[in-house]
C-alpha cells in the first residue's frame, strides 16, 4: 500500500521493460528484416522490401517486422511498412496486435499512423 509520499508505479514503464525483455528474446531468432526493423535501420528495411521480402513474415511467436518497429516506437519504419502494404492487425502468439502493444505503451504517434495509414481494424464482434 502506498503511503502519502509514495506514488503508484508507472505502468507504462513496467510495460516498456517487459516489452524490451520480450523483444530481446525474440530478436535472437528474428529474420534479417525483423532485425533491421528492430534496430531502426530504415535503409535496410527499404532494401529488403525493394527486393521482394515478405512484409508480414512471422516467426513462431507471431511477430512481424511491423510488430518489432511498432513496439520499439520506430515510427519512420512503421510509416514505411504501412505505405508498403503490411497488415498492422496481425496478432502474435498471445493474440495481441501491434496496435494493442503501441496503445498500451502510450506510443501515440505509432497508434496514429496505424489508424491513418492502415486498413480498418477487423470487426471481431460477429
Amino acid at each position: 500500500m502506498a503511503t502519502k509520499h509514495e506514488s503508484a508505479p508507472d505502468l507504462r514503464w513496467t510495460f516498456s521493460l517487459k516489452s524490451l525483455m520480450i523483444l530481446t528474446m525474440c530478436v535472437a531468432v528474428a529474420s534479417p528484416m525483423q532485425e533491421a526493423a528492430y534496430q531502426r535501420n530504415l535503409q535496410a528495411v527499404q532494401l529488403y522490401v525493394q527486393h521482394g521480402a515478405y512484409l508480414d513474415y512471422t516467426e513462431k511467436d507471431g511477430f512481424t517486422p511491423f510488430n518489432y518497429a511498432a513496439m520499439a516506437s520506430h515510427w519512420d519504419i512503421v510509416e514505411f511498412l504501412l505505405r508498403a502494404g503490411t497488415n498492422p492487425h496481425l496478432v502474435d502468439a498471445t493474440g495481441r496486435s501491434a496496435l494493442i502493444y503501441a496503445s498500451e505503451a502510450g506510443q501515440a504517434k505509432v497508434v496514429q499512423l496505424i489508424r491513418e495509414l492502415g486498413p480498418p481494424e477487423p470487426d471481431h464482434s460477429m
